[in-house]
């Protein structure tokens, strides 16, 4: 008969791994609008071919397309201290 503490450890390592994947894959942005210095921030930028990037603004909800930007990643501090939210 087959012990089964080596399966349990193959599972231990499964659902730390798991664990981690899960709460480090968030990326941050902030993006300025240089014509309108205007800043917003958004953990999803989906890109327009040749008219710039789409997104949801995180503090207010709305949906956003800006054809001219400046997009920086930023710590997930940054961001909840601008008024993101997830």
């Amino acid at each position: 008969m087959r012990s089964v503490r080596p399966r349990l450890h193959v599972m231990a390592a499964m659902l730390c791994g798991i664990a981690l994947f899960a709460t480090g894959c968030t990326t941050y942005y902030a993006v300025t609008d240089p014509a309108g210095n205007k800043t917003y921030y958004t953990t999803h930028l989906h890109k327009i071919h040749g008219k710039g990037y789409r997104f949801v603004d995180a503090r207010t909800g709305a949906k956003i397309i800006i054809h001219e930007s400046e997009i920086r990643k930023i710590t997930e501090e940054e961001f909840k201290a601008a008024g993101g939210k997830d």
